[in-house]
Protein backbone atom coordinates (compact mmCIF):
# COMPACT_ATOMS: atom_id res chain seq x y z
CA UNK A 1 0.00 0.00 0.00
CA UNK A 2 1.32 3.35 -0.77
CA UNK A 3 0.21 7.08 -0.81
CA UNK A 4 0.22 9.30 -3.83
CA UNK A 5 0.99 13.09 -2.49
CA UNK A 6 0.80 15.84 -5.56
CA UNK A 7 3.08 19.03 -4.78
CA UNK A 8 1.57 21.46 -7.27
CA UNK A 9 2.51 20.26 -10.26
CA UNK A 10 3.14 17.04 -11.79
CA UNK A 11 6.56 16.96 -11.44
CA UNK A 12 6.49 16.15 -7.46
CA UNK A 13 4.53 13.39 -7.25
CA UNK A 14 5.75 10.43 -4.44
CA UNK A 15 4.64 7.63 -3.20
CA UNK A 16 4.96 6.37 0.43
CA UNK A 17 4.37 3.75 2.33
CA UNK A 18 1.70 3.42 5.79
CA UNK A 19 2.30 0.79 8.24
CA UNK A 20 -0.23 -1.62 9.27
CA UNK A 21 -1.57 0.37 12.01
CA UNK A 22 -2.45 3.31 9.54
CA UNK A 23 -3.66 0.47 7.65
CA UNK A 24 -6.29 -0.62 9.91
CA UNK A 25 -7.38 3.22 10.78
CA UNK A 26 -8.61 3.12 7.37
CA UNK A 27 -11.54 1.34 7.99
CA UNK A 28 -12.66 3.43 10.61
CA UNK A 29 -13.17 6.37 7.99
CA UNK A 30 -15.92 6.29 5.37
CA UNK A 31 -14.79 8.58 3.12
CA UNK A 32 -17.96 7.22 0.69
CA UNK A 33 -19.09 10.16 -2.17
CA UNK A 34 -22.03 8.67 -1.88
CA UNK A 35 -23.28 12.39 -1.30
CA UNK A 36 -22.20 13.72 -4.51
CA UNK A 37 -18.63 15.41 -4.97
CA UNK A 38 -17.38 18.53 -2.76
CA UNK A 39 -18.29 20.85 -4.84
CA UNK A 40 -22.04 19.25 -4.59
CA UNK A 41 -22.11 19.23 -1.13
CA UNK A 42 -20.59 22.67 -1.07
CA UNK A 43 -23.56 23.75 -2.79
CA UNK A 44 -26.00 22.22 -0.69
CA UNK A 45 -25.08 24.02 2.32
CA UNK A 46 -25.35 26.98 0.69
CA UNK A 47 -28.84 26.31 -0.48
CA UNK A 48 -29.67 25.02 2.80
CA UNK A 49 -27.82 28.53 4.35
CA UNK A 50 -30.15 30.19 1.95
CA UNK A 51 -33.13 28.64 4.08
CA UNK A 52 -32.21 29.30 7.15
CA UNK A 53 -32.73 32.23 9.63
CA UNK A 54 -29.42 32.10 10.78
CA UNK A 55 -27.76 32.83 7.80
CA UNK A 56 -25.03 35.39 8.42
CA UNK A 57 -24.05 32.33 10.92
CA UNK A 58 -23.64 29.49 8.81
CA UNK A 59 -22.79 31.32 4.59
CA UNK A 60 -18.78 31.92 5.85
CA UNK A 61 -16.54 30.40 3.11
CA UNK A 62 -14.93 28.91 6.10
CA UNK A 63 -17.96 27.34 7.84
CA UNK A 64 -19.44 26.04 4.43
CA UNK A 65 -15.82 24.53 3.70
CA UNK A 66 -16.06 22.77 6.98
CA UNK A 67 -19.65 21.71 6.38
CA UNK A 68 -18.57 20.02 3.15
CA UNK A 69 -15.39 18.39 3.89
CA UNK A 70 -18.02 16.62 7.28
CA UNK A 71 -20.35 15.71 5.20
CA UNK A 72 -18.00 14.45 2.09
CA UNK A 73 -15.43 12.97 4.08
CA UNK A 74 -17.34 11.72 7.28
CA UNK A 75 -14.70 14.26 9.01
CA UNK A 76 -15.47 16.79 11.82
CA UNK A 77 -14.33 20.43 12.02
CA UNK A 78 -11.68 19.17 14.14
CA UNK A 79 -9.62 17.85 11.40
CA UNK A 80 -11.00 20.25 9.03
CA UNK A 81 -8.79 23.96 8.72
CA UNK A 82 -9.02 27.24 7.34
CA UNK A 83 -6.13 29.60 7.47
CA UNK A 84 -6.25 33.34 6.44
CA UNK A 85 -2.53 34.02 5.15
CA UNK A 86 -0.25 34.57 2.19
CA UNK A 87 0.96 30.99 1.22
CA UNK A 88 0.87 31.55 -2.57
CA UNK A 89 4.28 33.31 -2.61
CA UNK A 90 6.34 29.48 -1.27
CA UNK A 91 8.56 28.69 -3.84
CA UNK A 92 7.33 25.11 -5.82
CA UNK A 93 10.78 23.96 -5.03
CA UNK A 94 10.04 24.28 -1.25
CA UNK A 95 6.98 22.27 -1.39
CA UNK A 96 8.70 19.51 -3.07
CA UNK A 97 11.33 19.64 -0.48
CA UNK A 98 10.65 16.22 1.77
CA UNK A 99 11.43 18.66 4.81
CA UNK A 100 9.00 21.26 4.03
CA UNK A 101 6.40 21.65 7.14
CA UNK A 102 3.39 21.18 5.19
CA UNK A 103 1.90 19.51 8.71
CA UNK A 104 1.98 22.63 10.12
CA UNK A 105 -0.98 23.76 8.12
CA UNK A 106 -2.99 21.22 9.91
CA UNK A 107 -3.64 23.00 13.28
CA UNK A 108 -5.79 25.83 14.55
CA UNK A 109 -3.14 28.18 14.34
CA UNK A 110 -0.66 28.10 11.48
CA UNK A 111 2.53 29.09 12.16
CA UNK A 112 3.11 32.18 9.75
CA UNK A 113 6.95 31.29 9.80
CA UNK A 114 6.14 28.60 7.34
CA UNK A 115 6.48 31.00 4.54
CA UNK A 116 9.72 32.11 5.18
CA UNK A 117 10.71 28.50 5.36
CA UNK A 118 14.19 27.14 4.03
CA UNK A 119 15.92 24.07 3.20
CA UNK A 120 18.31 23.05 5.45
CA UNK A 121 20.16 20.02 3.68
CA UNK A 122 19.58 17.76 0.39
CA UNK A 123 16.34 16.76 -0.09
CA UNK A 124 15.91 13.32 2.30
CA UNK A 125 14.32 10.49 0.97
CA UNK A 126 10.75 10.08 1.26
CA UNK A 127 10.84 6.86 3.08
CA UNK A 128 13.13 7.86 5.70
CA UNK A 129 11.23 7.04 9.47
CA UNK A 130 10.54 11.06 9.98
CA UNK A 131 9.26 11.70 6.52
CA UNK A 132 6.79 8.64 6.81
CA UNK A 133 5.87 10.07 10.28
CA UNK A 134 5.18 13.30 9.29
CA UNK A 135 2.42 11.61 6.18
CA UNK A 136 1.02 9.53 8.87
CA UNK A 137 -0.12 11.97 11.01
CA UNK A 138 -1.96 14.42 8.47
CA UNK A 139 -3.83 11.55 7.14
CA UNK A 140 -7.94 12.36 7.51
CA UNK A 141 -6.89 15.71 7.77
CA UNK A 142 -7.63 19.00 5.51
CA UNK A 143 -6.36 22.51 5.16
CA UNK A 144 -7.79 25.38 2.89
CA UNK A 145 -5.31 28.22 3.14
CA UNK A 146 -6.43 31.63 1.10
CA UNK A 147 -5.11 34.82 1.48
CA UNK A 148 -6.31 37.87 2.95
CA UNK A 149 -7.41 39.89 -0.14
CA UNK A 150 -9.25 36.53 -1.71
CA UNK A 151 -11.23 35.81 2.30
CA UNK A 152 -12.15 39.42 1.90
CA UNK A 153 -13.58 38.92 -1.50
CA UNK A 154 -15.56 36.18 -0.93
CA UNK A 155 -18.20 37.37 1.80
CA UNK A 156 -19.76 39.48 -0.40
CA UNK A 157 -18.82 37.84 -3.85
CA UNK A 158 -21.10 34.35 -3.90
CA UNK A 159 -19.78 33.30 -7.61
CA UNK A 160 -16.26 33.81 -6.43
CA UNK A 161 -17.02 31.45 -3.44
CA UNK A 162 -18.62 28.80 -5.81
CA UNK A 163 -15.62 29.17 -8.10
CA UNK A 164 -13.29 28.54 -5.49
CA UNK A 165 -15.17 25.28 -4.09
CA UNK A 166 -15.26 24.39 -7.77
CA UNK A 167 -10.94 24.33 -7.82
CA UNK A 168 -10.76 22.39 -4.31
CA UNK A 169 -13.53 20.06 -5.77
CA UNK A 170 -10.91 19.20 -9.22
CA UNK A 171 -8.00 18.71 -6.80
CA UNK A 172 -10.22 16.15 -4.63
CA UNK A 173 -11.45 14.77 -7.30
CA UNK A 174 -8.34 14.33 -9.12
CA UNK A 175 -6.67 12.02 -6.57
CA UNK A 176 -9.98 10.71 -4.56
CA UNK A 177 -12.18 10.44 -7.23
CA UNK A 178 -9.88 8.15 -9.72
CA UNK A 179 -10.61 4.74 -10.57
CA UNK A 180 -10.10 2.10 -8.20
CA UNK A 181 -7.20 0.06 -8.70
CA UNK A 182 -7.51 -3.61 -9.73
CA UNK A 183 -7.22 -6.24 -7.05
CA UNK A 184 -5.33 -9.49 -7.50
CA UNK A 185 -7.18 -12.67 -7.98
CA UNK A 186 -9.05 -14.29 -4.80
CA UNK A 187 -8.85 -10.83 -3.18
CA UNK A 188 -11.15 -7.91 -2.08
CA UNK A 189 -10.56 -4.27 -1.24
CA UNK A 190 -12.05 -3.70 2.03
CA UNK A 191 -12.81 -0.42 3.68
CA UNK A 192 -11.94 3.14 2.12
CA UNK A 193 -9.04 4.93 1.36
CA UNK A 194 -7.71 7.89 4.34
CA UNK A 195 -6.68 11.20 2.83
CA UNK A 196 -5.39 14.51 3.64
CA UNK A 197 -5.41 17.11 1.35
CA UNK A 198 -3.66 21.16 1.92
CA UNK A 199 -4.54 23.43 -0.69
CA UNK A 200 -3.31 27.09 -1.12
CA UNK A 201 -5.05 29.26 -3.19
CA UNK A 202 -3.91 32.63 -4.38
CA UNK A 203 -5.87 35.87 -4.29
CA UNK A 204 -7.97 35.06 -7.51
CA UNK A 205 -9.23 32.00 -6.19
CA UNK A 206 -7.03 29.50 -8.29
CA UNK A 207 -4.99 26.53 -7.01
CA UNK A 208 -1.53 28.06 -6.98
CA UNK A 209 0.01 24.64 -4.42
CA UNK A 210 -1.47 21.44 -3.17
CA UNK A 211 -0.17 18.91 -1.01
CA UNK A 212 -2.37 15.58 -1.24
CA UNK A 213 -1.93 11.74 0.52
CA UNK A 214 -3.82 9.38 0.65
CA UNK A 215 -2.97 5.75 2.46
CA UNK A 216 -4.34 3.67 0.00
CA UNK A 217 -7.09 0.84 1.08
CA UNK A 218 -7.55 -2.16 2.38
CA UNK A 219 -7.31 -5.49 0.48
CA UNK A 220 -7.60 -9.01 1.89
CA UNK A 221 -9.43 -12.74 1.02
CA UNK A 222 -13.07 -12.02 -1.23
CA UNK A 223 -15.84 -14.31 -0.16
CA UNK A 224 -14.76 -17.34 -2.50
CA UNK A 225 -11.67 -17.08 -1.05
CA UNK A 226 -12.88 -16.62 2.70
CA UNK A 227 -14.97 -19.77 2.42
CA UNK A 228 -11.66 -22.13 1.12
CA UNK A 229 -10.15 -20.56 4.20
CA UNK A 230 -13.07 -21.44 6.05
CA UNK A 231 -13.50 -25.14 4.86
CA UNK A 232 -9.78 -26.13 5.20
CA UNK A 233 -9.74 -24.69 8.80
CA UNK A 234 -12.94 -27.04 9.64
CA UNK A 235 -10.85 -30.28 7.94
CA UNK A 236 -7.75 -29.18 9.46
CA UNK A 237 -9.76 -29.26 12.96
CA UNK A 238 -11.64 -32.48 12.31
CA UNK A 239 -8.27 -33.85 11.75
CA UNK A 240 -6.80 -32.32 14.48
CA UNK A 241 -9.54 -34.00 16.91
CA UNK A 242 -9.48 -37.18 14.77
CA UNK A 243 -5.67 -37.67 15.81
CA UNK A 244 -6.11 -36.53 19.34
CA UNK A 245 -8.60 -39.23 20.00
CA UNK A 246 -6.33 -41.69 18.37
CA UNK A 247 -3.35 -41.02 20.71
CA UNK A 248 -6.22 -40.85 23.32
CA UNK A 249 -7.38 -44.50 22.76
CA UNK A 250 -3.29 -45.18 22.07
CA UNK A 251 -2.70 -44.14 25.38
CA UNK A 252 -5.18 -46.54 27.44
CA UNK A 253 -4.33 -49.12 25.36
CA UNK A 254 -0.62 -48.70 26.67
CA UNK A 255 -1.87 -48.69 29.74
CA UNK A 256 -3.88 -51.36 29.57
CA UNK A 257 -0.96 -53.08 28.29
CA UNK A 258 0.95 -52.44 31.00
CA UNK A 259 -1.05 -53.28 33.83
CA UNK A 260 -1.90 -56.72 32.61
CA UNK A 261 2.09 -57.07 33.00
CA UNK A 262 1.55 -57.20 36.62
Amino acid sequence: MGSLIHLGNPECFVENTLNTSMRKAQQKIDASTSNGTFFQVFQSQINAAAASSNEQQTTSFENLCKAAFEQNFGHSATTTYYHVMDAASIPREHWCHEDFPYDKFFANEADTSIVNWRPSRANPSQLASEIQSKVTSTLGKYAIVVPPALDEKMKTDPALRKKVARNIDQILAFHVGGAPMPALPGTKRYGTKLYSALVVLDENGEVDNCRVSGGGSIIGPDEETLRQIEREQKRKAKRKAEALQLDKEAAVKRFEARRLQF
